[in-house]
């Protein structure tokens, strides 16, 4: 589990997938605006390498404390004609040691699990990271497309009634038609002018808030396919939001029983060699 959960996280952290390439032939797809918009934040990169140093720090948390080389000097002189004179004094002793801190294997287990526990919610918070910007890059998508939709349509319907009045103008001239009828479909164009200039407005406005999530502007987009609708229960449990809270539990259980271990103290040894100038060491 430790080495998968390890694997995991470096891949996250270190892989960098190749940037789709937009040709102007060749309409933004749904799938790739996602990716370049994964790629793009900057939230997902410091979540995947929170990710990453958890699960480093999660591989020596079960492991002993470094041990600690000590030197000194003991008894120096530092007053009087043999300040500061290691070998005036018969008490002076030189000293070399080491020592361990000994903590129990129950312990080691408790603590490791509680740093699995933290580097799995690390994990979670680098996939929800991705998942809040994929989101927002889909919603953006799918407002820019149906504003290009609604565009084409709004375009369309101008040229109808441009159509239509001019139409009603040369029947105007042949008395095929009353001066009410043009003013009617005069008015008519106006509205439809009207209509399209809002909706372009808006799609330019979609364009940009989706160019903020993707990184380019593009110039077509592609019919988005979206996905079968799921199980409700399969999408709450593979909700990154779900994992995201289950992990904070594990943590907090992990937690509270390394805490509860620190009523046991640790032990620590210690071998240490003197030396004293015209005495045994």
């Amino acid at each position: 589990m430790k080495s998968l959960l390890y694997s995991a996280a470096m891949g996250m952290a270190v892989a960098v997938p190749a940037v789709p390439t937009l040709a102007s032939a060749n309409p933004l797809s749904l799938e790739q605006a996602l990716e370049l918009a994964v790629q793009r934040s900057q939230a997902v990169v410091a979540a995947r390498a929170g990710a990453l140093a958890s699960a480093q720090t999660a591989r020596a948390a079960g492991q002993l404390p470094d041990p600690v080389l000590s030197l000194g000097i003991e008894n120096l002189p530092v007053t009087g004609p043999d300040r500061m004179r290691t070998t005036a004094e018969s008490m002076t002793m030189k000293r070399v040691g080491i020592s361990q801190a000994w903590v129990s294997a129950e312990k080691r287990v408790l603590l490791q699990a509680s740093a699995m526990a933290t580097a799995e919610r690390e994990l979670a918070s680098a996939l929800a990271a991705a998942a809040e910007s994929r989101l927002q890059a889909a919603l953006a998508f799918v407002d820019a497309f149906y504003a290009s939709e609604a565009l084409v349509l709004t375009k369309l319907n101008e040229r109808y009634a441009l159509e239509d009045f001019e139409a009603a103008k040369a029947r105007f001239a042949s008395a095929g038609a009353t001066g009410q009828d043009v003013l009617q479909l005069t008015a008519a164009r106006g509205v439809a002018g009207d209509d399209s200039a809002e909706v372009e407005q808006l799609h330019a406005s979609a364009l940009v808030t989706l160019q903020r999530w993707v990184g380019v502007r593009p110039d077509s987009l592609a019919r988005p396919a979206l996905p079968a609708a799921l199980d409700e229960q399969a999408f709450v449990a593979a909700h990154p939001a779900v994992w995201q809270s289950q992990r904070d539990i594990d943590l907090a259980r992990a937690e509270a029983a390394s805490t509860a271990s620190n009523r046991k103290p640790n032990w620590t040894w210690q071998a240490a060699y003197g030396q004293r100038t015209g005495y045994s060491d």
